[in-house]
């Protein structure tokens, strides 16, 4: 696979044609194997986050693994990329796609998932609010029948629950609303090249 042409003198241009052949050659390999789609890779890492996000009351740890296995994953699919699939060719991009749309929906999701685990389906409320089943609560469980005291008691919890959402949807819009997603400097400078762009366009088209 590697050829090298000795009837040239000069030892550097050995080289370089040698490298020229070689580079040939890594492209020719390439067309054999199997064209890159990032579509799995966005979607594995879409469903990480939604578990992790829309579940976090569930198992607070899910973060700290998805850590470790995604160091992991960097690697592999280091690999993936370098030797099973052919090298994906660079293109502009404004963003990720569709995808971002995805990510919000499920930032938005887990406001609603996560207050309805906290509340009725663990009993995480309980050490947050204790006076739900302090001595107040037991004598009137003492005094009333079971269902009239869950019934009672899940009022208190029901409307814990909605003040909590309502404070979490306003700092998720003032989250949405005020925070940049990228820094100033960066917009600054994009907006910069833009205007750049744009100006020697125009001087272009009066010349």
């Amino acid at each position: 696979q590697y050829y090298t042409f000795f009837f040239f003198n000069d030892t550097a241009t050995t080289e370089i044609y040698t490298e020229q052949i070689v580079g040939s050659v890594r492209c020719v390999q390439e067309t054999a194997l199997y064209e890159y789609d990032d579509f799995d890779d966005y979607f594995e890492m879409t469903t990480q986050y939604g578990y992790n996000l829309l579940f976090a009351t569930a198992f607070p740890l899910a973060c700290f693994f998805s850590f470790i296995f995604n160091y992991i994953e960097l690697w592999s699919d280091t690999y993936k990329i370098r030797n099973v699939y052919r090298r994906p060719i660079p293109r502009k991009s404004k963003g990720i796609g569709s995808w971002i749309i995805v990510l919000k929906w499920i930032n938005f999701t887990s406001i609603f998932t996560n207050l309805f685990l906290f509340s009725f389906c663990s009993n995480q409320i309980f050490g947050f609010f204790p006076w739900l089943i302090g001595q107040e609560a037991l004598r009137q469980h003492n005094s009333q029948s079971n269902e009239s005291y869950f019934q009672h008691r899940n009022k208190y919890i029901l409307m814990i629950m909605l003040v909590l959402e309502h404070i979490l949807l306003l700092i998720y819009y003032v989250i949405e609303k005020f925070v940049r997603d990228k820094p100033y400097w960066l917009d600054l400078y994009l907006r910069r090249r833009q205007f750049k762009i744009t100006r020697d366009k125009s001087i272009a088209n009066i010349d």
